[in-house]
Parts: C-alpha cells; sequence; structure tokens
C-alpha cells in the first residue's frame, strides 16, 4: 500500500497544471479551486470504482495516505494515522526542503 501510496500521491498534479498558450505551465482553474490533493483523491477513486481491485478499506487507507502527505497545519488537511503515511508525509516533508537534514 505504502508503494502505491508514494506513486500515487502527486497524481492531482496532472490536473492542476496546464499548459498555457506560451507554453509555459500555470496552475489550471480546478488546481486554484480545488488542488491537486482532491484531484489525486478523484483520480484514485474513479480508477478504483472502475478496476474494482482494491476493497472498500484499501481505498480508504490509500485516499488517507495521499490525502495526509505533506501540507502546512493551517491547511487543515487530515494528520497521517497510519504508519504508512506517516512515512510518506515525512518523505514528502524531506523533499520539499521542511526538514533539515544532518
Amino acid at each position: 500500500m505504502f508503494v502505491t501510496g508514494e506513486i500515487l500521491h502527486d497524481i492531482g498534479k496532472s490536473i492542476e497544471y496546464r499548459q498555457n498558450d506560451y507554453g509555459r505551465w500555470a496552475m489550471s482553474r480546478f488546481g486554484k479551486r480545488v488542488g491537486h490533493k482532491v484531484g489525486g483523491a478523484l483520480i484514485v477513486g474513479i480508477a478504483a470504482k472502475h478496476c474494482r481491485l482494491l476493497k472498500r478499506e484499501q481505498l480508504e487507507d490509500l485516499l488517507h495516505i495521499i490525502t495526509s502527505s505533506y501540507v502546512p497545519a493551517s491547511a487543515e488537511y487530515r494528520a497521517p494515522e497510519t504508519m504508512e503515511a506517516s512515512a510518506l508525509s515525512a518523505i514528502d516533508r524531506l523533499c520539499a526542503g521542511r526538514v533539515p537534514v544532518h
């Protein structure tokens, strides 16, 4: 589950950004209003519904991993509650440069 969450946790960025008329990437209307975490949860939820490979509890765990990866506390997303979600959140913070490495 951890590896799947790691692979999919930023999948919502595929709809959060779009190329503008000048060939540069800019935040889409969806990105500005909804964001990539909710977008990713929507994409994964729709895919899971069509594939029918995950049990309900597994999908909930995967969605938890995706939506609780690193975000500022002020964003009011759920805090990681599983070992997998906590690990991904820590890795995401490291990649974002939010945790000093000594």
